[in-house]
């Protein structure tokens, strides 16, 4: 601490003591008796100052760092409002006087000036009588760039001892000369009224000047999530009441019985009307109902141990009556007017809702079921006089079908998505013929097809055909559906009788590395059941464990290589022979990949922090304030920094321009926080970027946002794991960024789909800042276990992916073109995966895409156990990658050093791409 003053002397004048200074020649502010206090604070000792008295100004002096950020905390209660606005303290060097500067105004509200110039104010009026704690900062930056002063007043005491929060109450900034040392003044002027201070703090940490006292002290009951507007007859929005202390703060208090009832409005309150708190101190009401129209208010009140804690009331809201199809609701709230089925599908329609104001529609085909499990159906805006109308595709194989209308939209449309399509199948008469369709999806139906005609009763995802005659041979497929669209599989051949075997898709060969592993997959069809072995070089010696229709090699050696086949017998002879396929065995190369700043982040020279200080951290404050410093830094990250955990901001924003992130050694990183890129100039490298179990935070999204650029940004050799919406995304006017050697992977999916979702360019159609494109190259990066889509998605971009490697089986698509894009699909290699490249076809001018050089050509090439499904998601569609893309071709930047074959890239990007590899590490 560079000051920690209670103010333990005796009263009288404040001058001399504690090496406190006058700066005139009048009675200095004065000690007085008695504490202030702040709840959550460290209580106060010794005594207090005052004001009352007709004194000017008193400082004390500090050894001030030459950099970095000063913090300082004091608690404040005014007693008098002032008439004209005056000046109460100030931070300052030894160089320059009333350099930060708090003043209280004429409305009693506190405000922030440089040198007592112009005052910014904020916040609420202070009550006369009440005690505030009252926070300040000093951010000094060297050279030109302007110092940053920080207020806040009243500050959360859940921040005690803990994070700086991440908005204050005022933030002005100017240039200063260099801070020499420091004094922190407690001033006074003619317009100063009666006021008390207590308890000054002077430290380079907020929680330094925060401490943390006694645990708070629950005291009443309070709505954290107010009840909301809901129709009549539907569960409403989860309801949740906080025990708190006696300024409104969090108190933990595990197994406080909370009972809700209806204090104001007409009507029965249905569901679980009370429930325990959790350790937390919330209670949460999820399934309540209310079976009468109106407005409305909720009571909470605490009985068992929380017996004696005030009740708490919650905000009014409202209950509305919605006819079926064209009822009113009173004029409260949007309504659906008009539900009609057209060919084009079900068109909605109503009014009263905000205008220009998001909706979503949601639908289900099980009214009864809770209003979150609905499926987002769709979403749009009402337009200016609050009127919708919007067309959703029926699914048609839903026998009813009902629509909602939901106030606030997600934009996160969820209709089925293939995963597995049926296969051919050859049985005996007599035998089980089984089909099995894969999907993903909530509230998933299924009906089953039969030559066309749907088959009665065929609705999962299994379809079993016992006892198979001939009348049973023919085409079958399935659609899947639920409220959001359906999807189509593709057509099984079932024949029935007796087939000898025959190869339907032969192996194709490959070439590998020595270490590597290959696979060798076939496909046959035949009265089952079907057997399998594979050979080598026409030898009649089986290839050991070869018995199955894919053939997997691993840690291949120069002695593996050769030609493969495999014969597949069966209950009806002769065998079928596949043809040959040779296996190439090179050696692992020894060269060193080279790992230096290519693409679009290099065409306009990233350079980082390069010229700036280097600094070390390994505390999540430490880091949020480096991040948000003007000068240029090197930022070295030197163990995994927890993020700021599920109560406070989950983003780590990076304002400052100019900085270099780097993790050092194996396991440097941020965990749990979305490290948010609103800069310029900026290079992230060697991080871990984990996101723990039940965590909701992305990995990296670079974007302009509200305050700052997201350009010219380089993410290198990076590891992101489970981010729950995108693992780097780049949107709303980020541009020229590279992505180069970094790693994504998911946990398993359970039980199916849940957003695994990689690459986001472009946030949504309309993302498109001054009819700029997305400039982005993504190069060496590895897809790995369980990434599902967006490997990169792309909007009004213009994108090169070049020399990835993609194994994450499982996936609906990698590489995606959307409205107005141009992306070019180079030497990048394939293996097991669902539809290496599609376009996605929603409004505006269709996206264009261009592959050469990878390890598959196109539609229809199974090599390598790749799978192409055409018409998986509604809009989507196959393409053969041969698009003239005339903004983005030629590739404006030398990328020669960089690039390989496909075939190298399987090599170099599992040894090389992640954190903790070369050249991070030896």
């Amino acid at each position: 601490m560079l000051i920690e003053d209670p103010f333990n002397y005796a009263t009288g004048n404040l001058n001399g003591l504690g090496s406190w200074t006058s700066s005139g020649s009048q009675p200095d502010i004065v000690v007085a008796s008695g504490n202030l206090s702040v709840s959550g604070l460290a209580a106060s000792t010794g005594n207090k100052i005052n004001w009352s008295g007709a004194g000017r100004n008193s400082y004390k002096p500090f050894a001030g760092p030459a950099s970095g950020t000063i913090y300082f905390s004091f608690i404040f209660r005014p007693n008098a409002t002032p008439t004209a606005a005056t000046l109460i303290a100030s931070l300052n060097s030894a160089s320059t006087t009333k350099r930060l500067c708090i003043h209280l105004g004429t409305d009693n509200r506190l405000g922030l000036s440089h040198n007592a110039g112009t005052v910014t104010y904020g916040g609420s009026a202070l009550v006369n009588g009440t005690d505030y704690l009252v926070v300040g900062s000093l951010e000094i930056v060297t050279g030109s760039a302007n110092d940053i002063y920080r207020l806040w007043v009243a500050p959360a005491s859940s921040t005690f001892g803990g994070t700086e929060p991440a908005v204050s109450a005022q933030t002005t900034s100017t240039s200063d000369t260099t801070f020499t040392s420091g004094r922190f003044y407690f001033q006074r002027d003619a317009n100063t009224p009666s006021a008390d201070a207590d308890e000054l703090r002077v430290g380079v940490s907020w929680a330094e000047v925060t401490p943390v006292g006694v645990p708070l002290t629950g005291v009443k009951l309070g709505f954290t999530t107010q009840p909301s507007n809901t129709s009549l007859g539907t569960t409403m929005s989860p309801v949740v009441v906080q025990v708190q202390a006696a300024d409104s703060s969090a108190v933990a208090s595990n197994n406080v019985p909370v009972t809700l009832t209806l204090t104001s409005g007409t009507g029965t309150l249905g569901g679980t009307l009370t429930q325990n708190t959790d350790a937390s101190g919330k209670a949460t009401f999820s399934n309540l109902n209310i079976d009468q129209p109106g407005t409305k208010q909720f009571t909470a009140t605490a009985s068992g141990i929380g017996v004696g804690l005030t009740n708490a009331v919650s905000a009014a809201f409202t209950i509305t009556n919605v006819g079926g199809g064209g009822g009113g609701n009173n004029g409260n709230g949007p309504v659906i007017t008009s539900i009609r089925y057209l060919p084009v599908g079900i068109v909605l329609s109503g009014t009263n809702g905000a205008p220009g104001s998001n909706y979503n529609v949601l639908a289900t085909s099980d009214f009864t079921t809770n209003v979150s499990t609905w499926v987002p159906a769709s979403y749009a805006n009402f337009d200016a006089n609050g009127n919708f109308l919007i067309t959703n595709p029926a699914a048609s194989i839903l026998a009813s079908q009902y629509y909602r209308l939901l106030t606030t939209s997600n934009t996160k449309l969820v209709p089925p998505s293939l995963t597995q399509s049926p296969q051919n199948l050859t049985v005996a008469v007599g035998q089980t013929a089984t089909f099995t369709v894969g999907a993903d999806g909530p509230q998933l139906s299924y009906q089953w097809f039969f030559g066309g005609t749907a088959i009665p009763g065929a609705h999962n995802a299994t379809l079993v055909i016992t006892n198979a005659q001939a009348g049973n041979a023919g085409n079958y497929f399935v659609i899947v559906a639920n409220g959001a669209g359906q999807a189509a599989s593709g057509t099984a051949v079932l024949r029935v009788g007796n087939y000898a075997p025959s190869i339907t898709l032969q192996p194709v060969g490959e070439t590998n590395y020595t270490g590597g592993t290959a696979i060798f997959r076939v496909a046959a069809d035949g009265t089952q059941p079907l057997v399998y072995q594979w050979y080598k070089n026409n030898n009649s010696t089986p290839v050991s464990g070869g018995t199955n229709a894919a053939l997997a090699l691993a840690g291949l050696q120069l002695t593996d290589a050769g030609n493969y086949f495999v014969i597949v017998s069966g209950p009806v002879a002769p065998p079928a022979t596949s043809s040959s396929a040779a296996l190439v065995v090179n050696s692992a190369p020894t060269a060193l990949p080279d790992t230096n700043m290519v693409g679009f982040a290099a065409l306009t020279g990233v350079t980082g922090g390069l010229g700036g200080s280097n600094v070390f951290v390994g505390d999540y404050l430490s880091l949020s304030n480096y991040v948000r410093h003007i000068e240029p830094l090197i930022i070295y990250v030197t163990n995994l920094i927890p993020g700021p955990g599920p109560t406070v901001d989950q983003y780590c924003y990076v304002y400052g321009n100019n900085k270099s992130i780097i993790g050092v050694g194996t396991n440097a990183g941020l965990s749990g926080s979305d490290l948010r890129i609103n800069a310029t100039n900026i290079i992230v490298q060697n991080l871990y970027l984990p996101v723990p179990p039940g965590g909701t935070n992305d990995g990296i999204t670079i974007d302009g946002g509200t305050k700052g650029t997201g350009k010219f940004v380089w993410i290198d050799h990076c590891t992101v794991s489970n981010a729950q919406d995108g693992s780097i995304d780049i949107t709303k006017g980020a541009d020229y960024v590279t992505i180069s050697w970094c790693k994504f992977i998911y946990a398993p999916k359970t039980p199916s789909f849940t957003h695994e979702l990689v690459n986001l360019i472009g946030s949504s159609d309309t993302d498109f800042v001054n009819n700029n494109p997305f400039h982005v190259t993504i190069h060496h990066c590895w897809y790995a276990d369980n990434a599902i889509e967006r490997m990169p998605s792309v909007r009004h971009g213009l994108v090169h992916v070049f020399n990835n490697y993609y194994t994450c089986s499982g996936n609906n698509y990698c590489v995606r073109t959307r409205i107005g894009s141009e992306v070019f699909v180079e030497n990048n290699f394939f293996s097991g995966i669902q539809n290496p490249w599609e376009l996605l076809t929603t409004t505006g001018a269709t996206g264009l895409l261009r592959a050469t050089g990878n390890n598959v050509t196109g539609p229809g090439d199974t090599s390598y156990g790749n799978t192409w499904v055409n018409g998986w998601y509604p809009g989507q569609s196959l393409i053969p990658g041969t698009d003239t893309l005339p903004n983005l071709l030629p590739i404006p930047y030398d990328y020669t050093n960089a690039l390989h074959s496909a075939t190298d890239a399987a090599y170099y990007v599992p040894n090389y791409a992640g954190n903790g590899k070369y050249p991070y590490v030896p």
